[in-house]
């Protein structure tokens, strides 16, 4: 016997599930979904009740439905809005050329809630979304090795990323991640762990580009020196992504000698953070001369031999000096020696504690280090092989400053993507495990970047927005267009979609579509009550041409047509760029003349200069500084219209000729030598 149960989750939500009886044991069947209100609760119950008695025909009684309406049956629940988000990021970034569904799956639900292969299914079920077998998976993660995935998706990456300069600027660092496991193996070895743990470990490299977006990971043996993982991960990209010139930028952890004459020889350049214990030799000059005196922002240079023998080097060090860093260090000096003080009176056991000293009679603080660490307070440095002439000081203190990016990536991966591989223990499944965490850190970064906002907040608020399919039912007595339609030759609409705490069930044979029009916005309600409506997702005039066409294709139940007008497009766009190559660069004005007033599309994230961006066309800079007043135009008076000057070409709308006429009769539009050269041309 199977029956509804709903179930208090841990995060306050209502599972809904499908759960069945036999001999007393209670075995779920299906989860149809989590519910954060009533109206989606309704929803998912009636979707579980629907799926029950699938299949199941009714005695026809001919009994009107209540108030002589038709009703509606659930058909299914799906966070299809959180799933194709997640799905257009993945293909933006060109991983769908791995043409592996089992694969993306896993990327996509580590980011809705990282779990194992098995619990995976569940997390795809509970979206909606069908989910592959777990051997499926298991398949996947094979293929993900032998088919070599990581290469393809870091070309992807490297291509998807945003670099600026002559050369390729990266950013590295390592973090370990461990094992709750009693004997080491080949791979999982007891090493220097960055979590103060002795359990076995592996090291993970992760190689980034300035604004944290990942370009190449890879793992390491749990015992392997820091500062030999560096060079293996650099040799490598470089060899995928045939970049000549390439700038590394590393933490203090890879400051070796050996290390950086390695990088050298190879053709790397780097800069790398110093250790401060090496400023009083380096800044010996300026600390005879001034003492500890800096000016805040101070960048001071000086040369450092590094190395022995035939392997010593002379080194470039820059130095910055910041009150900030200063007060800072100056509370951190305090602590410690509080605690030093402690020690040293007996009330607190000798541990790692800074200002220490040994004494004969005993621990006391050591006062002359006191002394030395706040004559650096506010110091940091930095060891580089590049020139003056190629970067100088301050450069290249903003360069390595942007070291915090990988360390927000490793949060993000170790916490929100869950990195550690609690389920593998051989190193291809190991392998194959991060390269699924790479995948989905890349769709994360993504995303988070475009959004403005963490991952975890997109995941929270697209989640609970499901896409509810039902399909209606007509009462007896109704008789309309749909029905003389319904045949062989003309097979009955596809099944409407609602967004949950919205439904609205009709009899109608319609589906009602409106994108751009605000006025139907404060209508919605009406609207939607006569038939499923569709409308724009976000907000007027802000959605993409692309995303539009999908939500109708969607409505319409024909997506494949959708997606494939999107690409002959696409297809357009770029034969025409390549067709008029005049237009790169060029600068441009749009909008439209209604009524006597000028409106012009002055907003740089509209889909509208995305669109002209795609032929290479440009908003001018004194065009994209006008206040956004709506939908991401502005209304221009007739006194400001010489901003026009400013645009090489200017596509003006109108709607009659009377409107054209009075546009360019403008005193200031006459003028403008953009629009009078083509006034000639149809405007419309």
């Amino acid at each position: 016997m199977a029956f509804v149960r709903k179930v208090k989750t841990a995060s306050g939500a209502t599972a809904v599930q499908i759960v069945e009886k036999r001999h007393g044991v209670r075995r779920i069947v299906a989860h149809v979904g989590s519910a954060h209100d009533d109206a989606e609760l309704a929803v998912l119950i009636a979707s579980a009740r629907d799926r029950i008695h699938a299949g199941q025909q009714a005695l026809d009684l001919d009994t009107p439905a209540a108030g002589g309406a038709a009703g509606a049956v659930v058909i299914g629940s799906a966070s299809e809005v959180l799933w194709n988000v997640l799905g257009d990021a993945y293909r933006r970034l060109g991983f769908d050329q791995l043409a592996d569904e089992a694969f993306r799956a896993l990327v996509l639900a580590r980011i809705v809630e990282p779990t194992s292969k098995s619990a995976a299914v569940g997390v795809l079920d509970e979206l909606g979304v069908v989910a592959p077998h777990r051997n499926t998976f298991t398949a996947a993660l094979r293929r993900c090795i032998d088919k070599d995935y990581r290469a393809a998706l870091a070309a992807a990456c490297a291509a998807a990323s945003r670099r600026a300069g002559a050369a390729s600027l990266v950013l590295y660092d390592v973090t370990t991640l461990h094992f709750e496991v009693e004997h080491e193996d080949t791979l999982r070895k007891v090493g220097m762990s960055k979590e103060r743990r002795v359990d076995p470990q592996i090291q993970v490299g992760l190689l980034v580009d300035p604004s944290g977006f990942p370009l190449e990971v890879r793992c390491f043996e749990g015992n392997k020196a820091e500062t030999t993982t560096l060079l293996p991960v650099l040799e490598e990209f470089r060899k995928r992504h045939d970049v000549k010139d390439m700038v590394v930028v590393a933490a203090a952890g890879m400051l070796s000698a050996s290390n950086l004459n390695a990088l050298e020889d190879n053709g790397f350049s780097f800069i790398v953070g110093s250790r401060i214990s090496k400023a009083p030799y380096d800044l010996a000059a300026h600390l005879e001369r001034r003492g500890n005196a800096f000016d805040d922002g101070q960048v001071l240079e000086s040369r450092r031999d590094m190395g022995t023998g035939k392997a010593k080097r002379s080194r470039r060090v820059v130095y910055q000096y910041r009150f900030a860093r200063h007060k800072h260090d100056d509370r951190a000096i305090n602590a410690m020696v509080d605690r030093a003080e402690k020690v040293a009176a007996g009330t607190r056991p000798l541990k790692k504690d800074r200002f220490v000293r040994i004494a004969s009679t005993g621990s006391e603080v050591d006062w002359g280090l006191v002394e030395r660490a706040r004559q650096l307070a506010g110091l940091k440095g930095y060891v580089t092989n590049l020139g003056e002439s190629t970067m100088d000081g301050l450069a290249v203190v903003t360069a390595y400053h942007d070291l915090w990016q990988v360390e927000a990536s490793f949060r993000m991966a170790k916490s929100d993507l869950r990195a550690r591989p609690v389920f593998h223990r051989e190193r291809d499944a190991i392998d194959a495990h991060l390269t699924v965490v790479f995948a989905a850190l890349a769709v994360s970064r993504h995303l988070q970047d475009a959004a403005g906002v963490t991952i975890k907040k997109v995941v929270k608020t697209l989640r609970p927005l499901r896409t509810v399919p039902c399909r209606c039912r007509r009462s007896p007595d109704h008789r309309g267009p749909a029905d003389h339609r319904t045949g062989p030759h003309h097979p009955r609409p596809a099944p409407r979609h609602h967004r949950a705490g919205a439904l609205n069930l009709c009899n109608s044979g319609l589906i009602l579509m409106t994108t751009a029009q605000p006025s139907f916005s404060a209508a919605y309600a009406e609207i939607s009550a006569i038939a499923p409506t569709v409308s724009y997702r976000t907000e007027l005039l802000q959605d993409p041409g692309e995303e539009l066409v999908r939500i109708i294709g969607h409505a319409l139940g024909r997506d494949d047509e959708a997606q494939q007008l999107i690409d002959r497009s696409s297809a357009t766009l770029a034969e025409f760029r390549t067709r008029q190559p005049e237009l790169d660069g060029a600068r441009y004005a749009f909008g439209q003349y209604v009524q006597g007033g000028t409106y012009l599309v002055v907003s740089p994230g509209s889909p509208v200069t995305a669109l002209f961006g795609d032929i290479g066309l440009e908003l001018p800079a004194p065009i994209a500084g006008l206040p956004v007043q709506q939908a991401a135009t502005t209304q221009v008076a007739a006194e400001n219209l010489g901003v026009l000057d400013s645009a090489d070409i200017v596509f003006l709308g109108v709607g009659a000729d009377s409107d054209r006429t009075a546009f360019l009769s403008q005193p200031l539009v006459a003028a403008s030598a953009p629009v009078a050269r083509r006034s000639s041309c149809p405007c419309r």
